[in-house]
């Protein structure tokens, strides 16, 4: 017995009823007289569980869905779809968002290395002015008070200036190693 033939009698198929043998499922209503019954080898996909199929009898072969099955797989189909389209739509914009914001993160990291290098520059500049016999100090003034980094005018001792504020430095310091050194142990670790 075939998928598409379901009946195994010497008559075939498209014989009458009563030609068919007692336990044969074509007996009821096979061939031109009645409906076809549907094979039981036919069942319903779990992708599309809201289809029903039937047999056509002109379409041995053919698998049939009914108008309103199939208008309304489509309905789903497109609902589904525009669910889809207005999820990627949102990841799309978040997508520009991390964009935009790399860029500027980017940028921010260049403005502060150029600042780092300007700032070593001005104290290698202020070293060779001490050096040849010029004021080195004035390199290191003219370097802060651009930017308005004077250290405040009632200061008077560098050291205890220097240890109370390089405090806040530090921990931000340590913090920053111990994100990189988390980050390069998490990527030894991974195969």
């Amino acid at each position: 017995m075939s998928r598409f033939n379901f009946c195994d009698c010497p008559a075939g198929f498209n014989a009458d009823p009563e030609r068919h043998a007692p336990d044969c499922p074509g007996r009821s209503c096979a061939g031109k007289r009645g409906p076809t019954p549907v094979p039981a080898t036919i069942k319903r996909s779990a992708v599309e569980p809201s289809v029903q199929r039937f047999w056509s009898e002109e379409a041995r072969n053919i698998r049939c869905v009914r108008a309103e099955d199939f208008d309304a797989h489509v309905t789903r189909l497109q609902a589904e779809n525009a669910a889809l389209q207005q999820r990627l739509n949102v990841a799309d914009q978040r997508v520009d968002e991390l964009e935009d914001a790399a860029t500027v993160a980017s940028m921010r990291i260049r403005e502060l290395d150029l600042t780092f290098g300007r700032y070593l520059l001005g104290m290698k500049a202020a070293v060779i002015a001490d050096e040849s016999g010029g004021n080195g100090m004035e390199w290191i003034f003219n370097g802060l008070a651009g930017p308005g980094e004077l250290p405040p005018e009632d200061e008077r001792d560098a050291q205890a200036y220097f240890d109370r504020e390089v405090e806040g430095i530090d921990a931000g310091l340590s913090e920053v190693f111990a994100f990189h050194d988390a980050r390069r142990k998490a990527s030894q670790v991974k195969p």
